[in-house]
Parts: C-alpha cells; structure tokens; sequence
C-alpha cells in the first residue's frame, strides 16, 4: 500500500475562516436511532464539519453521490440557503447490493432521513445504474456545481468513476469532499473490489489537479484548486492507529 501524501489540516485553517458561532443543523434521529457500537461511518464530528462546509461555502448546487439513509443530504437542507438546489444519486433498487442493505437498515426506500427535513423540497433524488452516467435531465448542472461530495461505491473503480464524472460538473471553484479516507493494515489492499478511497486519492494529489486536505479528526478529504489560503498541515495515515469504535464500525461494514 502506498504511503500517504496527503496533509492533515484544521477545518479552521482550511476555509480560512475567523472563530465566530455558526449555528448548525445536524438530524436528531442519528443519535437517537443508533447506540455508539453500531453508528454509522459518518460520525457527530463529520457531520458537523460537512455543516459547517456548507455555511461557510454557502454552494448554490451540490451533486452528492451516495444518499443512504440521507443523513448528508439533511444536512445539505437544513445548512444551506433555502435557493440552493442539492441533487443527491444512489443505485437503482434493482441494482442495490448487500452492503447497501446494510447501510439502509431496513428502509424501504433510499433518503428517508432527508425526507423529514422541513426543507426537503431542496433535495432531488435520481437513481442510476452502478457505473452509469448522470441523466441527459442532469445536463443543465455541468459546469455549475458548486459542491461534490463523493460518498457512493467505495471499490477503486467506483471512487475513480464518481469523480471523473463530478469533474465534468465542476467549474474553476468548485469543493470536492470524499468519505471514508483511512487506511488499516491487513484490510485496505490492492486489487479489485477492496476499498479504494485511500489509494485513489493519492493518485489524484499526485496529478496536481487539485490541492487535497484530509481534515483532522474525521475521514474526509477536501479538493479545490484554489484553496483561498495555503493551509499548513501535517502527513498523517488516517485509521492506521488506534482500536477504537470507529476503527471497529469500519471493519464491520468493509466486510459487506
């Protein structure tokens, strides 16, 4: 596995930002519906960091890939202003897998959590085929998007295809946030169909196509070519330390 080349930063440091109060809008039903053994990968910090994104970006537009339950697409409604428009993909039903079963824990349908948002009109829901392109009804957000957060497939072929396709959507300043940045020994390995987050990323800060950050204390890494400062960070490898409950609640999903 290859070394990291990504620096760690402060969120602080990132946006450039003065210490003010922001406040934030995170949903209840994550800390209410989950005991902490068994949240999901998307903790209460990341939450609060992908809110804080969105006040302090203030997008117009976000392309999510991954809905799930729709937790970050709640979080895009409630932290956004009431023009913005958040469009937010998942699979098909028919094509729906194991793991994303997994992620669903018994719903019916993808994006229920958004949908008890009294701001969910914001949100537009599209299902799509694994590896397919965006609708041609899509067409009209190329080059338009403000905000892309990269949260579907995480196998490398599925994390290289979502974001050579969020580029065709992306315009000169555009945000580009992925999840699930970290790397374990004896779980992330090369090959096809392990988790391809890690690798992948360092390829792309290789290209220099983007300046990459992985922010501190969550497994999120943010992309944009031109960052209004030049953060200092430190090169770190997210989740090779430790034995906590996320590095456990990782484990348990990676083996779906």
């Amino acid at each position: 596995m290859m070394d990291n080349r990504i620096s760690t930063v402060s969120l602080r440091d990132l946006l450039n930002f003065d210490a003010k109060t922001v406040p934030l809008v995170v949903p209840s039903s994550f800390l209410l519906e989950f005991s902490a053994p068994e949240l999901p990968v998307l903790a209460p910090h990341e939450q609060m960091a992908l809110a804080l994104l969105a006040k302090i970006l203030s997008p117009r537009t976000i392309l999510e890939f991954g809905t799930g339950q729709g937790f970050s697409s709640y979080l895009w409604a409630e932290n956004t202003s009431d023009s913005a428009q958040i469009v937010t993909l998942d699979l098909d039903p028919a094509a729906q897998s194991d793991y994303t079963a997994k992620i669903l824990r018994g719903d019916e349908t993808v994006g229920r959590v958004y949908r008890e948002s009294g701001h969910s009109e914001k949100v537009r829901q599209v299902l799509v085929c694994p590896g397919g392109s965006i609708p041609e009804s899509l067409s009209n957000l190329k080059g338009n998007v403000d905000l892309i957060f990269v949260d579907g497939d995480h196998s490398y072929d599925g994390v290289a295809h979502d974001t050579e396709l969020a580029f065709e959507f992306a315009h000169e300043d555009t945000v580009f946030l992925w999840h699930d940045f970290y790397r374990f020994p004896s779980y992330i390995a090369e090959g096809p169909g392990r988790r391809g987050v890690y690798p992948y990323l360092n390829e792309l800060a290789d290209r220099g196509s983007l300046k990459l950050h992985h922010i501190a204390g969550t497994y999120l890494v943010a992309g944009c070519k031109n960052w209004p400062g030049t953060p200092k960070g430190e090169v770190l490898v997210p989740g090779a330390h430790g034995d906590g409950e996320a590095r456990q609640r990782i484990l348990r999903l990676g083996d779906f």
